[in-house]
């Protein structure tokens, strides 16, 4: 018997092995809407400007470049700092951008029993991360230093997932 596996990476933990049965109603994913791909391409595109204010020209990571600004950016006592919802709207949608160009992942609307999140979700098989979540807890919660805990929790939970027979794959 195939078993349908949804794996999400956050911020501090992966929620590794969570069943599609363990949640009701069943947690659905929706491709996005034009809007929201729009969306999503502005935030992004945003989030350049922000992480050469705070994180400079560095040569890091993705996941390490906005963790580094994100801790500039929360020592930052200037007026023209911009507003935490903007850093995580901004680094969300960038962090989501990296993970689907490196991945294999695209974005969808995640929709359970708690609600509607932007979620990436592999192609293939059923591996999914927040971005905005994880930004969010770097932002709000003060988790430091997670994102790369993140990218690559992602990348072992969908080596895993891909190469185990017994995870449902998603349909084309």
């Amino acid at each position: 018997m195939r078993r349908r596996c949804f794996i999400a990476a956050g911020a501090a933990w992966p929620y590794v092995g969570l069943s599609a049965a363990s949640l009701e109603p069943k947690p659905r994913v929706f491709p996005l809407t034009p809007q929201l791909r729009g969306d999503i391409d502005v935030q992004a595109s945003n989030a350049r400007t922000l992480l050469s204010r705070y994180a400079g020209g560095l040569e890091r990571s993705v996941p390490a470049q906005i963790d580094h600004a994100i801790a500039a950016w929360s020592i930052d006592r200037a007026p023209s700092k911009v507003s935490p919802a903007q850093v995580i709207e901004q680094c969300g949608a960038y962090l989501g951008e990296h993970f689907v160009r490196e991945l294999d992942l695209e974005w969808q609307v995640y929709r359970d029993s708690q609600g509607t999140d932007l979620c990436v979700i592999h192609k293939t098989v059923f591996v999914f991360s927040f971005p905005h979540a994880s930004v969010y807890r770097a932002v709000v919660q003060g988790k430091r230093s997670g994102l790369l805990e993140v990218e690559n929790a992602l990348r072992r939970q969908i080596a895993e997932a891909v190469n185990d027979p017994m995870i449902e794959r998603r349909e084309s």
